[in-house]
C-alpha cells in the first residue's frame, strides 16, 4: 500500500488521529443537527405552526369580506396602528429562495398541526414570499400592541408571536398557504432564522493546537520507543565487520527487552560457533607446516634429481596453500580497529613498494576527505588484487574514486578477465576458473575470498566487473560512513 506511512510515527499519528478526526466529524454533525433543531425552536418556527392551525381553524370558514377585514385589524393591531403594513421609516427585507432542505422541513413542520386540527382534506404549503398584500396575515412582523382581534384559543393567547423587539430582518421570510378543499386559502407571511449560525471559529483552533500537542508527545514517545530499535539496527549492521559488535543494552517496553535479549543471546551463540570453528581450521593448517617441513627436509635426499624436484615442487604448492589459508582465517579473527586514513597517501605508498621491485603499477584519482579503515587489513585485500593484476596482466592502475555515499578502490589490467558466469564463483574460498589448481595458472584461489572477506569486514563489498576491450575491474567498495 503505498498510501500507508512509512515509519512508526507517522503510522502512530494516523492511527491515533485517524479516530479522533472521525469522533469529531461523527460530534460535529450532531452538534450541526442539534443546533440547528434549537435554533427552529427558538426561531418560532414549531410555534408558528401552531398559531397558523389555530388562526387556520378561526378564519377559514369566514366568506371573503369578513377574512379580509380580520386580517386587516389583525395586521393593524401587531403594527400598532392603521392599515396592514409596517408605519413609515420601519422597513423590512423582501425573502428568498428557501434551500431544498429547508423547504422540506417547514413544510413537515407547518403541514402537521394543520392536519391534526383542521382534519385531512386540510394541508399547508409552504411557497415564496407574498409580500404584505391585501389578505396576507403577518406573522413576521414585532408585536407592538395587545391580543389581535380573532387569535383565539391557547396557542394564541397572549400577544403575537412573531420575532422579538430588535430583531427585524434577523430570519428569511417566506409564505405558507393553507388550504381546505377547493375553497380559497389563507396566506401567512412568516420568518424563519437566515441559517444555522457556525461554530465559533476558536474551536477548529484550538482543535487544531490538540492535534500539534497530540502529535508532539506521539513523536517524543516513538522516539523513546524506537531508541532500542535504532541500537538494535546498528549492531545488526556490525556483525561481520572489522570491529567486534557491542552488547545491545536491553531497555524500552518489556517486548523489545525480550527481543534485544533474545538478539543478545544469539549473538553470543553465533560468534563463539564461529569463532571455534575459525580457530580449529586456523589450528589445522597452523599444524600442517611442521610435517610438510619435515618432508622438505626428507625430500631433498630424493634420487634420481627430477624426481627430487617434482616432490619438492608439490610440497611449495601444499605450503602456499597453508599459507594463504592462514591468511585468511587471520582475516577472520583478527579485530584489528578502524582508524581515520588518508587512502591517497596510502596507495601511492603502496604502489611505490611494487614499483621498488620493478613492477608495473600506476595510481590516479583521490578521496577528499580521510576515511576510518583497517589499513593492514585493507593493505592486504587490495595486495591480493594488485597481485593478480601483475600475474594475469603484468601491469596494474590503482584508481580511487567517490561517490556521494561510497569510496571504490579499483584495481584495472588488460588481462583475460573472467567469463561472467564465474564472476561469483571467484568469490569463494578457493574459486578458481582454472580447475586445474596449477599453481602457474592462477594460484590456490584465496586470493579473491579474502578481499571479499575484508571488505565486507568494512562493510562494504568485493567489485568485479570486464572492462570493456579486455580486462578486468577487481575493486572494494567501502562506505564514507559507518
Amino acid at each position: 500500500m503505498k498510501w500507508w506511512p512509512d515509519t512508526l510515527f507517522s503510522r502512530l499519528l494516523v492511527a491515533v488521529c485517524t479516530p479522533i478526526l472521525i469522533v469529531l466529524l461523527v460530534s460535529y454533525a450532531l452538534v450541526s443537527a442539534d443546533r440547528r433543531a434549537l435554533v427552529r425552536e427558538l426561531g418560532g418556527s414549531s410555534d408558528l405552526a401552531l398559531r397558523v392551525a389555530a388562526l387556520s381553524r378561526a378564519w377559514l370558514p369566514l366568506d371573503a369580506a369578513a377574512r379580509a377585514a380580520t386580517i386587516a385589524a389583525y395586521n393593524a393591531a401587531i403594527y400598532g396602528g392603521p392599515g396592514h403594513g409596517p408605519p413609515p421609516g420601519v422597513t423590512r427585507p423582501q425573502g428568498g429562495r428557501l434551500p431544498e432542505s429547508t423547504a422540506r422541513e417547514l413544510q413537515r413542520i407547518f403541514d402537521e398541526p394543520v392536519r391534526a386540527q383542521l382534519g385531512g382534506q386540510c394541508a399547508a404549503h409552504v411557497v415564496p414570499d407574498p409580500g404584505l398584500p391585501d389578505g396576507v396575515v403577518d406573522l413576521a412582523a414585532p408585536s407592538r400592541a395587545g391580543p389581535p382581534p380573532g387569535e383565539r384559543g391557547p396557542p394564541a393567547t397572549g400577544p403575537p408571536r412573531g420575532p422579538p423587539p430588535g430583531r427585524e430582518g434577523g430570519g428569511q421570510l417566506h409564505g405558507v398557504s393553507v388550504r381546505c378543499g377547493t375553497g380559497p386559502p389563507l396566506l401567512f407571511r412568516v420568518s424563519v432564522p437566515a441559517g444555522t449560525p457556525g461554530l465559533d471559529t476558536a474551536l477548529f483552533w484550538r482543535l487544531g493546537a490538540l492535534t500539534l500537542l497530540l502529535a508532539a508527545a506521539l513523536w517524543f514517545a516513538t522516539r523513546r520507543l524506537t531508541r532500542p530499535l535504532r541500537e538494535l539496527q546498528a549492531v545488526a549492521n556490525a556483525l561481520g565487520r572489522a570491529e567486534p559488535p557491542p552488547r545491545i543494552r536491553e531497555s524500552g517496553a518489556r517486548e523489545i527487552r525480550e527481543a534485544l535479549r533474545a538478539f543478545n543471546g544469539m549473538q553470543e551463540r553465533l560468534q563463539r560457533h564461529l569463532d571455534g570453528r575459525t580457530r580449529a581450521l586456523a589450528a589445522m593448517s597452523h599444524d600442517l607446516r611442521t610435517p610438510l617441513t619435515r618432508l622438505r627436509l626428507r625430500a631433498e635426499s630424493i634420487e634420481p634429481a627430477p624426481l627430487r624436484e617434482r616432490f619438492i615442487a608439490d610440497l611449495q604448492d601444499m605450503d602456499a596453500l597453508v599459507a594463504r589459508s592462514l591468511s585468511l582465517f587471520q582475516g577472520y579473527t583478527d579485530a584489528e580497529p578502524l582508524q581515520p586514513t588518508d587512502l591517497n597517501a596510502w596507495v601511492r605508498d603502496l604502489a611505490a613498494e611494487y614499483r621498488e621491485l620493478g613492477r608495473e603499477v600506476a595510481v590516479s584519482g583521490a578521496t577528499s576527505a580521510p576515511v576510518a579503515v583497517s589499513p593492514q587489513a585493507l593493505r592486504r585485500a587490495v595486495r591480493n588484487l594488485v597481485d593478480n593484476a601483475l600475474r594475469f596482466a603484468g601491469q596494474a592502475h590503482i584508481v580511487v574514486r567517490e561517490d556521494a555515499s561510497d569510496i571504490v578502490i579499483d584495481v584495472l589490467d588488460r588481462g583475460p578477465g573472467i567469463p561472467e558466469e564465474w564472476l561469483a564463483e571467484v568469490r569463494e574460498p578457493f574459486g578458481r576458473v582454472d580447475t586445474s589448481r596449477n599453481r602457474a595458472t592462477g594460484g590456490v584461489g584465496l586470493g579473491l575470498a579474502i578481499a571479499a572477506e575484508i571488505a565486507a569486514a568494512h562493510g562494504g563489498a568485493l567489485l568485479l566487473r570486464n572492462r570493456a576491450g579486455g580486462g578486468l575491474a577487481a575493486g572494494i567498495r567501502l562506505p564514507r560512513t559507518r
